[in-house]
């Protein structure tokens, strides 16, 4: 039998308000923080927001700043999760990537089970009773996937890492 991996990844754009950041939450299997790195807060001036436009966005979605990510991490995920359907193909292919959304069903129980929706996707119920809804990148292992659901909500810790991000800007903002 195979060792169920430690590290999940959780992997976010966002930040507050003008200013622009990623940043990577590496977790053990509990959701329990190791470390947390993030690309330098970027406040574009009126003038610089008038020649930019929406590609920084794009630009914090590319992926060589989620690869630049990855690298900066000394704990490497077995796992990384996204919440936005950008991020998911910039997650480089020898970590497997899944998109997690809430979602609604039925009869899917707790404790790593997996279920296939008529599009592809799958659901799952997190440790809390949320339904999550998913989308593994590629050649993906759904194992690994079974194994992460069964110990946490995907979810939760996307949710921390956009709140961290909201505090890096705030506190970029203040300095």
């Amino acid at each position: 039998m195979a060792l169920q991996p430690t590290h999940y990844g959780f992997l976010a754009v966002g930040g507050g308000g003008r200013t622009h950041l990623a940043g990577l939450l590496v977790t053990d299997a509990l959701g329990l923080p190791i470390e947390f790195v993030h690309t330098e807060p970027f406040a574009p001036t009126r003038l610089q927001r008038a020649l930019i436009g929406d590609s920084l966005k794009r630009y914090l979605k590319q992926e060589r700043v989620i690869t630049s990510l990855l690298r900066l991490a000394e704990k490497q995920p077995a796992l990384v999760a996204v919440d936005d359907e950008e991020l998911l193909p910039m997650v480089p292919k020898r970590i497997p990537g899944v998109l997690v959304s809430a979602g609604t069903a039925t009869g899917v129980r707790a404790g790593g089970e997996l279920a296939r929706t008529t599009d592809g996707d799958l659901v799952a119920r997190a440790p809390g009773g949320r339904v999550l809804r998913l989308r593994l990148a590629g050649e993906s292992s759904e194992a690994l996937l079974a194994g992460a659901v069964r110990q946490l909500d995907l979810l939760e810790p996307l949710a921390r890492v956009r709140a961290a991000l909201t505090v890096v800007a705030s506190d970029h903002k203040a300095a």
